[in-house]
């Protein structure tokens, strides 16, 4: 990563999804700090902005937008207990979208916001109706805002 930062001045960045902080600190400092550094696992967005990190990017931000912002306005803020808060609520959320086959209840989740994107396509499987609802209704125990967009 040193060498292609150095020999191409295109390369101005690098989004990491390995969850290795260490690392993603270490190429932050390439190019005197002016090398931008992305979170790629949203369980880490709140870590890696407090390392020094510049930004995330999310697959969550898709489908909960107001969380994954939230974490980033109040970290700049210096409110890190809403931060913290709001992590935690996003991996929460997480792990509700993830155990209902993610893509699935994904497109189930855009759609009750009021964005119907499609269903999945073959060989992936669609979701019931019912298996929908009931991450729709753990999404809404967690506080999760699934307002229409």
């Amino acid at each position: 990563m040193t060498r292609l930062a150095r020999d191409y001045e295109n390369c101005v960045g690098l989004k990491d999804s390995s969850g290795d902080l260490m690392t993603m600190c270490a190429v932050n400092h390439l190019q005197g700090g002016r090398f931008n550094t992305a979170i790629g696992p949203d369980n880490l967005i709140l870590a890696g902005l407090a390392m020094g990190l510049d930004c995330s990017v999310s697959g969550n931000s898709n489908h909960f937008p107001e969380i994954v912002a939230g974490i980033h306005n109040a970290f700049h803020a210096g409110d890190m207990a809403v931060a913290q808060r709001l992590q935690k609520q996003l991996k929460a959320a997480s792990d509700v979208i993830g155990s209902a086959g993610w893509l699935t209840a994904v497109k189930g989740v855009l759609a009750e916001r009021g964005l119907p994107v499609g269903g999945v396509r073959p060989p992936m499987l669609r979701a019931s109706d019912e298996a929908i609802r009931a991450c729709i209704a753990q999404l809404r125990a967690l506080k999760v805002d699934l307002s229409r967009v």
